[in-house]
């Protein structure tokens, strides 16, 4: 398949399971930056749109919706595309623009997104460097998943757990949630310590308590 006849199937299959606001984005297709960063960097890595969303409607609390130029969702990962042209970023742009799009950068990291934002020059002259960019962080993403898929699943239980907690938590809560002992709990944090999974924090002497390793945050939800 061509990439002109994949491009309006990707565009026509999404617009036909919208209503409202968001399917009208998508009426007329997308923009010319959008296409161009398809044809340029996606659909020369891929050769296929699995995975990818255009026009992604995310909830802004308070503010209604908001929408991503392309969200690519893989299992617990999600990867906010954004192509920015400059003349209308910079020359129209106002002080309370900029203080909203640091907003919405900001939410999105917050809500567990990755975020990489590409100029329209380089996705025009040097798509290879965008490229580069969305193919580190998938294999990053692919280093995760084999990584994740070596441990048992009361250990990624205990991982999400873990994960989903605003303050380090302790071998005891983790036994008493999943009900098992203290003992076992203790056993495979300790596993998952050596897997680069969780991080132990307390006293010098004694791990008191285990949160997840600093390299695997916004890895889960």
């Amino acid at each position: 398949m061509d990439f002109e006849l994949a491009y309006r199937e990707f565009v026509s299959s999404h617009f036909q399971r919208r209503s409202g606001a968001a399917a009208s984005r998508l009426a007329d297709g997308l923009g010319h930056a959008e296409k161009l960063f398809l044809q340029n960097v996606w659909w020369p890595m891929f050769y296929h749109f699995d995975g990818l969303h255009p026009e992604y409607q995310i909830r802004d609390v308070g503010r209604g919706w908001r929408y991503i130029d392309f969200a690519y969702i893989r299992g617990y990962y999600r990867l906010a595309l954004e192509i920015d042209g400059y003349a209308s970023h910079r020359r129209d742009a106002t002080r309370y623009d900029h203080s909203e799009e640091c907003r919405r950068q900001n939410a999105l990291v917050l809500d567990g997104w990755r975020l990489l934002r590409f100029a329209y020059d380089d996705v025009h002259d040097h798509p290879e460097i965008c490229a580069q960019m969305i193919q580190a962080v998938i294999g990053r993403w692919s280093a995760v998943d084999e990584s994740f898929s070596e441990a048992t699943i009361g250990e990624r239980e205990m991982l999400r757990y873990t994960a989903h907690s605003p303050r380090p938590i302790t071998p005891k809560e983790v036994a008493e949630a999943l009900n098992i002992s203290v003992v076992t709990a203790r056993r495979h944090m300790r596993k998952l310590v050596k897997m680069h999974w969780l991080e132990p924090v307390g006293g010098q002497k004694r791990v008191r308590a285990y949160r997840i390793h600093p390299s695997r945050n916004g890895t889960m939800i």
